[in-house]
């Protein structure tokens, strides 16, 4: 490249007073050195990655779209993005989540879970915040403790409210935690 002259200094170089910020301006005179170092070839293999970098950019921005709420469903589109309100859809994800204690009471965060009603000897009423689809949704559950501990869904009631009942050591009853995840398809 051929050497130019070093361009007037930005308003970012100049002090106050009008006087040329001697600091910045000798790191810009660095700048403006090492450029002008650049031969033709170099400068022009930085010109064509740009254009390269610009024509990927253009491309994957036309290419990617948003995926339907039938393409999350069926989880096997690659060349759709999943935007954080279509995630729900997508089978491997979780509807819902809690985490209770045995008065029922939410511990902790949850997600889609409106409320867990103790019934007494270790059962428990959660209604989701949000429909699902039908009956046949899966509720994961965690139980807490070292002894014989278990828990199961002995009723899906309707498609927002599923009972969960409590074991320990045999004995149906309340336990030190319960986690619950509920997968299955939305409306």
């Amino acid at each position: 490249m051929a050497d130019q002259n070093l361009p007037t200094p930005s308003a970012a170089l100049i002090n106050k007073d009008g006087t040329p910020n001697e600091v910045w301006y000798q790191r810009f005179q660095l700048m403006w050195d090492a450029f002008n170092t650049l031969t033709s070839t170099q400068a022009s293999d930085i010109s064509a990655l740009q254009d390269s970098i610009d024509a990927l950019t253009e491309s994957l921005a036309t290419r990617l779209t948003v995926a339907s709420q039938a393409q999350m469903e069926a989880a096997s589109a690659l060349d759709v993005g999943g935007a954080p309100g279509n995630l729900l859809w997508h089978p491997g994800i979780a509807k819902a989540y809690v985490r209770f204690n045995a008065a029922g009471t939410i511990l902790g965060t949850s997600y889609g879970v409106a409320s867990v009603v103790s019934g007494g000897s270790g059962s428990y009423t959660v209604t989701l915040l949000s429909p699902m689809a039908d009956t046949n949704y899966t509720v994961i559950a965690t139980i807490d403790g070292t002894s014989t501990r278990a828990v199961y869904i002995p009723t899906f009631t309707s498609t927002t409210v599923f009972t969960v009942q409590t074991v320990d050591n045999g004995f149906a009853g309340a336990t030190a935690g319960v986690g619950l995840a509920v997968y299955g398809d939305l409306p």
